[in-house]
């Protein structure tokens, strides 16, 4: 017999080779493309906080931000007869596609998984119900109770329903788990949320049927009757700035003994502030300036100035402050310098103005600087700043030394901040003017985890971390002109804890960070992470991506 033909083609000797198969389904981590896209998108499971259910935004920003895109755009092109092979190859969406189906509203997606996957009824601690309330999916709460989904439900769970719009959900809840309204506090949280949706029908409906059911179980409990106290509802809805609610509320007949002016001025409602004014009856105190002034509600302001003759204490000035209002300042401090009290080292204004910088009002910490209206010397102003990656601010901070009257001080916290907020641009300010000041292991530390690469980078090549090979590193950069590959190469020796900084990265899904790291095994590998990050029973994409690449981990001989 001839002996085959040698092809001389390269095209075809690898469409021939043997071990084709092996390197796509390598380059492809084994998974089939079509499930390709279920890996591109960090998502992790909603989980009960201790023993209640709160609004978890971190997940429903992923949810929106990415995940539900991707998910949505899956289904339409292979539906829902690709599901079985996707679970199987990525086992962690078991725990994901239940809470995406609430989420998304998706009732057919819902059917399947509790006929072909496991029955709704055998789940626990998901977290459906949660969400299908804070997503406003009625539908989806009557096909969880339908098919047997049980949930711990609490008052926590019913107070996210209490929305503008959402009756018809609240009225669910109630008829299927109003028992679980049991105290005089759960009858305050319930009011008082509902009185804030400025939902005239919600509200009245919590009036007239929630709460008469609810004294009467406790008229029929073993403590017998409890008062339920009242007389908050009307200055709640006042102190919100509703007049039509404080209105409907007086009309219904609700105690409104402890309605005020300064309660109106509060809310800033011009309108009931004037009502109150003029039907008598609500004496104004310097308390409705102060609440006026506190809230950043300028017109009342005006209106109380020009209208009565109490004027405000220092708390207006101070509650101004500590809640950025500028504008207010400028008038107290034009018609009421009396209430401005800065000679005291340690005075309640001095407080005020460490909150503001604290909550990044640093327009009214410039102008309190500027006007001498801060006497006492604002420690750690700059790591604040650098914190809040306010390089703004910094520069004027430091152009202004001469007339502030005090020297800043920098410590390592500021370049520590601003490394674990990724704020680039405050290290290389922090750089060129405080380099003296450097920082500690812990700036890499929270960099990695918190899943800032190019800051990471920036440490490491500036010198800010000892025995990094930083000429090699820079050289790299500059021909990269981005991310260098390999970035454990550059580590000569380590001098921070690079394996618990990498499970801080995968412990909070920082997935591009730990692909990253992890493209050498010079001193930490997929494995070690692997370890840590199944100490705290983690099942998601990044414990996915781990056990691939530990499973062919030539650093311990699983190549």
């Amino acid at each position: 017999m001839a002996s085959p033909a040698v092809s001389t083609s390269p095209f075809l000797d690898v469409l021939l080779s043997s071990n084709l198969m092996a390197a796509t389904a390598s380059y492809q981590d084994g998974l089939f493309f079509s499930l390709m896209p279920l890996i591109s998108n960090y998502v992790r499971r909603r989980n009960q906080v201790g023993s209640y259910v709160r609004l978890d935004d971190a997940f429903n920003h992923l949810m929106a931000d990415s995940f539900d895109s991707v998910m949505s755009t899956w289904l339409t092109d292979y539906g829902l007869h690709r599901l079985p092979k996707a679970l199987e190859c990525l086992p962690f969406l078991r725990e994901i596609i239940p809470q995406y189906a609430a989420w998304s509203g998706h009732l057919m997606l819902l059917e399947w998984y509790h006929s072909m996957v496991v029955g709704l009824d055998a789940l626990n601690g998901h977290c459906l119900v949660a969400i299908a309330i804070e997503r406003n999916h009625l539908d989806v709460l009557e096909l969880l109770l339908n098919r047997g989904y049980r949930e711990t439900i609490r008052i926590d769970t019913m107070l996210l329903a209490i929305q503008r719009g959402r009756l018809p959900i609240v009225r669910f809840l109630h008829e299927q788990f109003g028992h679980v309204l049991g105290s005089a506090e759960d009858f305050t949280r319930l009011t008082r949320d509902a009185i804030a949706t400025r939902d005239v029908e919600l509200v009245d409906y919590t009036l007239d049927v929630i709460v008469p059911l609810l004294r009467e179980r406790f008229l029929n409990s073993c403590h017998g009757a409890i008062t339920l106290d009242d007389k908050w509802l009307v200055p709640v809805a006042a102190k919100s700035g509703q007049y039509d609610m404080t209105m409907h509320l007086l009309a219904r007949g609700c105690n409104g003994s402890r309605l005020s002016l300064a309660n109106a001025a509060s809310g800033g409602n011009l309108q009931l502030v004037e009502h109150l004014h003029d039907v008598g009856g609500y004496p104004c105190t310097t308390s409705a300036m102060d609440e006026a002034s506190t809230h950043g509600h300028l017109d009342v302001v005006c209106w109380l100035h020009v209208n009565c003759n109490q004027g405000c204490s220092p708390a207006a000035f101070n509650g101004a402050v500590r809640h950025g209002h500028v504008d207010i300042i400028e008038f107290l401090q034009a018609h009421y310098p009396h209430s401005i009290d800065p000679k005291q080292p340690r005075n309640e204004l001095n407080c005020a103005a460490e909150d503001a910088m604290e909550h990044g009002h640093w327009n009214i910490v410039l102008y309190l600087l500027e006007h001498k209206l801060w006497n006492w010397t604002p420690r750690g102003v700059l790591d604040v700043a650098a914190a809040q990656g306010n390089v703004e601010v910094a520069q004027w901070l430091v152009e202004n030394l001469a007339t502030l009257g005090f020297e800043l001080e920098c410590t390592t916290d500021a370049m520590e901040d601003a490394a674990e907020k990724g704020h680039l641009a405050m290290l290389e300010w922090l750089d060129q003017y405080y380099p003296a000041v450097g920082c500690t292991s812990l700036a890499i530390d929270l960099a990695m985890g918190s899943g800032h690469m190019e800051v990471v980078q920036w440490l490491m090549a500036h010198g800010y971390v000892d025995g990094v090979h930083v000429d090699a590193m820079v050289q790299a950069i500059g021909d990269t002109n981005g991310l260098v590959s390999c970035p454990q190469d550059y580590l000569e020796c380590l001098s921070f804890n690079l394996e618990e900084s990498m499970i801080d990265a995968a412990l909070h899904g920082h997935v591009k960070m730990l692909q990253w790291l992890l493209q050498s095994n010079t001193h930490v590998c997929a494995c070690d992470v692997l370890r840590g990050v199944q100490r705290w029973d983690q099942d998601d994409l990044v414990t996915h991506i781990l056990r691939t690449k530990a499973s062919r981990c030539s650093k311990h001989g699983q190549a």
